[in-house]
């Protein structure tokens, strides 16, 4: 559901626009409402799987690297370190 967040927005902001800076700008959008909901007080998730949608949409090819890495997000404590490491093949692309 959370990785549904970041993918259809996207996908749609993708499909629309056609241009990668506002596609990775709405994929920023996604995270920044999943983390802080303005209807829960701005008190959301920690984002990782909706990076992985926005990821997934933004660049697919690179989408199983995220993927391999998906198994990091369970390091207690170090939630930051492993939305980094999702994001991180979306940088390079």
């Amino acid at each position: 559901m959370d990785t549904m967040k970041g993918l259809i927005p996207v996908l749609i902001v993708k499909f629309v626009f056609q241009d990668d800076a506002i596609t990775v700008l709405s994929g920023a959008a996604a995270i920044l409402g999943h983390n802080f909901p303005v209807y829960l007080k701005f008190k959301g998730g920690k984002g990782v799987a909706t990076s992985y949608g926005v990821v997934f949409a933004v660049a697919p090819g690179r989408d199983s690297s995220a993927f391999s890495s998906g198994s990091l997000r369970h390091i207690p404590g170090d939630t930051h370190l492993c939305q980094r490491l999702l994001l991180s093949p979306a940088i390079l692309a």
